[in-house]
């Protein structure tokens, strides 16, 4: 049994970026705070777009296999050419060395005989490029962005092709092509369908075997057709599918299954409650029958539609849905709950979907089938194994071929089998825990339920690789795992806590689009409540607002200057007075729901909130003055334009005891799903009996961000992050965050329920800035253990990303050496850029014609002209890049660099010199062109040509990787420390991070005349030691020179 130290809490406030951590003892007499600190880490996605970095590789890998495979292909062409007599060679220019234009060997071929070379250019330039198909189900409707308007261009080609021969035909002959028969950025318009060139391939063949030329046989056809139009089937995603967790021997249903559907539908409708003013009760069986008996008509079904259905009257509603959200799906966040139904209903016509009505599990197999298999063809094969009738079968192979699945991908929460056996006890109106029960099943299951205790590394690591496979979305994969992690590493070094307490930042979980969204509502917010400071400082004559004014002045003005009780009127004076005439009230009290959002704060005078006390608007003005008395608010409600959504909600609901705790427990516990597996997976540290289960204790609390802002602001947490009231750039906020999330425990959230319960029982005000301190002094404790954190960051020592830029500039030898060349879009030119166009002699009637074009203004309308009359578009001119990455006989930029080493040797003073030898990606991967190390280091002012290189006098100290912890003593004695940020190759200086400051950089510390650098280890909490010197590998060998790495 692990002990547990009951007196400990662990503290965790998780960011997509960052973890901060506490360790606090709550039982300690003087000092409380153990340890705090920041562990930031590098977020999965690209800086400014927020791009996946997985999806660039994953891009960027399937560019390279098209590449690869069109060369491939390209090889066999050429290799198929040569055996038939077409071309001399195979090699790989041998197609490009005939003086033949293929656009019009292609359409001169349907005439006139081509000699076996021409034909040979003809066929290798429709092999090259073959077209636009699509082999997925998904082809009409949910194609990626690219492949839309590809389809939509394909579509208008096709009605243009109509009255030539061949695709090849029209874009050799008709005029509107003449300039230009390939796609641009974003434009498609050139798009070819490989349909449109097969067919062209046989007419082809068989012209030319009609005018009498012997390289087109049949047998050459074939050959030709089958390597020119080759292609691999999409892998289908049916073993990506996890099990069930209930029925471990299925796995989980297509989110888009009829069962699966009506399973979710009947979870939320059995939490429902309808209420008609006197008492709320849930549906009755009888109702849950009548919204669900006529499911998939359409694909959405409204609240208001549910209503209708059920017959509730006007004056009924449902409690926690406001009446502006009945025109809300009842079921679904996002989208439509039905959308699986309805679209078999709507394919299949009323008589068959009657006809499969009583066998659910052979549509719910169809659905699983057409979701994760992609192939048409593959589709109907397993299809035809369920047992659907034929005429069923034929039904859906049209609307495959339509596009009519096209929605249908991804897999639900639990298999269709468990659906279908829970849809009984939800329809007679069983909570989802209760119908769980019945059916046999534990509704607490999770994926991690078959771990024991958590209590090695081998057995933590298992549990990671199931968290990780949990998660999907990257960023919150990497955030989850860093912050695991971090858990693991404090109950190595303090032993398991007497509670964890957790809390996610809200972008967590989210995609960047959704992370966009929340940044630009903040901005929003953040201006509005400046415009709305401003305007109180003119209304209230006060030259400082402060943020408790703000609010009351906010409420005043969303109330229309009037109490939201009583609506007596409220003046401006009020607002600033200190008599506390006018108060703030939590709507639902606090103690009760636990919510202290804006959307649950209203102004009310202060004999309104004394006699309110701790009831909500429904309990007090309905249960102690009566019903005309509540009609008579809810009409004030309803009549405040600006009272709307949740605040409506609130004011108007009528509660009853399990609303209560439900919103109670909604607003204290973070229940988002990334939060939820990262609680799941840090129970399992503790022994059973010690994880929430049913009579265990419970260890593990996530708390929502609503509440630790408020605390923060309330114990002065937040002002530790500003000087002078601007916030500061400082990544130890983070282990202040934890620190105050360490402290919310369910102690202190218990002392702070009574506290609210005696105010409101008074009828006090009760706002969270007068919240008092978890323990006298906490806040000097912070302060003191603030200063002294070092913010632990790790290094980059993976090697991984582009080796190079994507974009190959040519590079050619000049009589001063080698010079490299870019092409440049036109509207990016100046007049100086005119003298470094490539071969200024033979291009001078270009040059000419764009100075003309560009002292005129660059006119869109009159772009200037080749002297062949071509529009020019780009032209090439000498860049001011060296050459850097040899590629394919061009250059390109060079990646990032992967790490530096450092040399040192004793000057001619006395005095250690230091050398910085920079290695980068392209080296590191090219394990041909680079067997051996570089050995030269960087020197200020010099071409690389003439660096020093590194022998057997330097003597190799470490390597600095990003984010190694590095120490600098200059000449002078001033000491810098930080993160290694790079180095800057032209002048040999490298740049430091700040420790705390993620965007303050010093920039150009020369290396050779320091006194000393020293690298450092940097763990998780912090905690330094110094690396006295390292042993140099290369490709994963030792080297024991600076030239040669030991292969022993």
């Amino acid at each position: 049994m692990a002990n547990i130290a009951e007196n400990l809490v662990f503290g965790i406030d998780l960011g997509i970026g960052s973890c901060g951590w506490a360790v606090l003892n709550q039982k300690a007499k003087d000092e409380n705070i153990v340890a705090l600190g920041s562990w930031c880490f590098d977020v999965p996605e690209t800086d400014k777009e927020r791009i996946p970095t997985n999806q660039i590789r994953r891009a960027n890998r399937l560019l390279r296999r098209v590449i690869r495979r069109r060369r491939n292909r390209m090889a066999e062409i050429r290799r198929l050419f040569a055996s038939k007599g077409m071309l001399d060679t195979a090699d790989p220019d041998a197609l490009a060395k005939i003086s033949a234009d293929p656009w019009e060997m292609r359409a001169k071929g349907l005439d006139y005989q081509l000699t076996p070379q021409e034909f040979a250019v003809a066929l290798g330039h429709i092999a090259k490029r073959r077209g636009f198909k699509s082999a997925a189900k998904r082809v009409s409707t949910n194609a990626p962005s690219e492949d839309s308007k590809m389809l939509a261009a394909l579509e208008k080609t096709k009605e243009q092709s109509a009255q030539y021969r061949t695709i090849g035909e029209m874009f050799a002959r008709d005029p509107a092509y003449a300039d230009r028969r390939r796609n641009r950025d974003g434009c498609f318009d050139r798009t070819m369908s490989r349909e449109d060139l097969f067919k062209e391939t046989q007419i082809l063949f068989e012209s030319q075997r009609r005018l009498g030329n012997f390289s087109a046989t049949s047998e050459t056809e074939q050959a030709f057709i089958d390597i020119a139009f080759r292609q691999k089937p999409m892998q289908d995603s049916e073993r990506l599918v996890e099990t069930c967790l209930f029925e471990p021997d299925e796995k989980r249903a297509s989110r888009f299954a009829p069962s699966f559907e009506r399973f979710r539908l009947l979870c939320r409708l059995v939490n429902l409650r309808v209420t008609d003013g006197l008492e709320d009760r849930p549906l009755t069986p009888e109702e849950l029958r009548l919204a669900c008996e006529d499911a998939g008509k359409t694909r959405k079904l409204s609240v208001k539609k549910v209503r209708s259905l059920i017959g509730l009257r006007d004056d009924q509603r449902f409690t926690t849905i406001p009446p502006d959200q009945e025109q809300h799906d009842i079921a679904a966040r996002t989208g439509d709950a039905l959308t699986g139904t309805a679209t078999f209903r709507a394919i299949l016509g009323e008589s068959f979907w009657r006809q499969l009505l009583p066998h659910p599990e052979q549509l719910d197999r169809a659905a699983w089938i057409i979701s994760f298999h992609e192939l048409t063809d593959t589709i109907i094969s397993k299809l035809a194994t369920i047992g659907l009738p034929s005429e069923v079968m034929e039904l859906i192979r049209k609307a495959l071929e339509d596009g009519k699945f096209s929605k249908f991908k991804g897999a639900a929460s639990l298999s269709d089998k468990a659906a279908r056996k829970l849809i009984p006890f939800l329809q007679e109106g069983l909570t989802y825990d209760k119908a769980c029960q019945k059916a046999g099943y534990n509704h607490a299951a999770s994926k991690f339920i078959h771990y024991d205790s958590i209590d090695t590394k081998a057995k933590f690591n298992s549990l990671m690789d199931d968290v990780r496979d949990s998660i999907t979305n990257p960023v919150a994969r990497k955030a989850i795992s860093e912050g695991m992690k971090q858990v693991w590493a404090m109950r190595n070094q303090w032993g398991l806590p007497g509670a964890i307490c957790i809390e996610l930042a809200r972008d967590v979980g989210n995609s960047a689009e959704k992370r966009r969204e929340i940044e630009s509502g903040i901005k929003k917010n953040t201006a509005q409540r400046e415009r709305e400071r401003q305007e109180a400082k003119e209304h209230l004559n006060q030259s400082d607002i402060s943020s408790e004014t703000l609010l009351r002045y906010r409420l005043w003005k969303e109330q229309g200057g009037r109490c939201c009780y009583t609506d007596q009127p409220i003046t401006p004076s009020q607002l600033i007075a200190s008599d506390n005439s006018v108060q703030v009230d939590h709507i639902l009290p606090w103690s009760r729901f636990g919510d202290d959002s804006y959307l649950n704060k209203a102004l009310c005078t202060a004999k309104a909130n004394q006699e309110k006390k701790n009831r909500t608007p429904w309990e007090w003005i309905h249960n102690q003055k009566g019903v005309e008395a509540w009609n008579h608010f809810t009409a004030a409600v309803e009549s405040r334009k600006e009272t709307r959504g949740l605040k409506k909600r609130n004011f108007l609901l009528k509660s009853s005891k399990e609303t209560e705790e439900r919103f109670r427990s909604r607003n204290l516990n973070d229940t988002r799903y990334a939060a939820r597996v990262m609680a799941e997976a840090v129970r399992l540290l503790y022994p059973s009996g010690n994880r929430a289960e049913k009579g265990g204790v419970k260890r593990v609390f996530t708390r929502p961000g609503a509440l630790t802002a408020a605390l923060r602001h309330a114990w002065g947490v937040e002002s530790l992050k500003k000087i002078n009231g601007k916030r500061l750039n400082d990544d130890r906020h983070h282990a202040l965050d934890a620190a105050v999330v360490a402290a919310v425990s369910e102690k202190e959230i218990q002392k702070l329920t009574k506290s609210f319960q005696i105010c409101e029982q008074k009828g006090l005000a009760r706002p969270m800035r007068d919240v008092p301190m978890p323990w006298e002094g906490f806040r000097h404790q912070l302060e003191t253990a603030y200063a002294d954190i070092r913010v632990a960051r790790p290094e980059r020592r993976r090697a991984r990303g582009k080796g190079h830029d994507a974009t190959i500039r040519q590079l050619r030898e000049e009589k001063d050496g080698p010079v490299v060349y870019e092409r440049r879009a036109i509207s990016d030119l100046k007049l100086t850029d005119l003298e470094r166009i490539k071969d200024p002699e033979r291009n001078s009637a270009i040059i000419s014609s764009l100075r003309t074009w560009i002292e005129k203004g660059k006119p869109a309308d009159y772009p200037p002209q080749s002297p062949k009359g071509d529009e020019i578009r780009k032209i090439r001119v000498m860049s001011r890049n060296k050459p850097a990455v040899s590629v394919r006989g061009g250059t390109a930029d060079r990646g990032e660099m992967t790490r530096v080493d450092v040399f040192t040797k004793m000057g001619k003073k006395g005095k250690p010199e230091w050398f910085l030898v920079p290695i980068y990606r392209h080296q590191v991967i090219d394990r041909i062109q680079w067997p051996q190390p570089p050995n030269q280091a960087a020197a200020n002012g010099k071409s690389e040509k003439n660096w020093p290189t590194m022998g057997l006098e330097h003597e190799f100290r470490f390597s600095l990787y990003p984010r190694s912890y590095v120490q600098i003593v200059k000449r002078d004695g001033e000491i810098i420390e930080g993160y290694f940020a790079g180095l800057d190759r032209t002048v040999a200086a490298f740049s430091l991070l700040s420790s705390s400051d993620p965007t303050s950089i010093q920039r150009g510390i020369g290396a050779k005349t320091l006194e000393s650098i020293r690298k450092y280890n940097v763990n998780r909490f912090g905690d330094i030691s110094m690396v006295e010197q390292e042993t140099r590998t290369w490709h994963g060998d030792v080297c024991i020179s600076p030239d040669q790495p030991d292969s022993a």
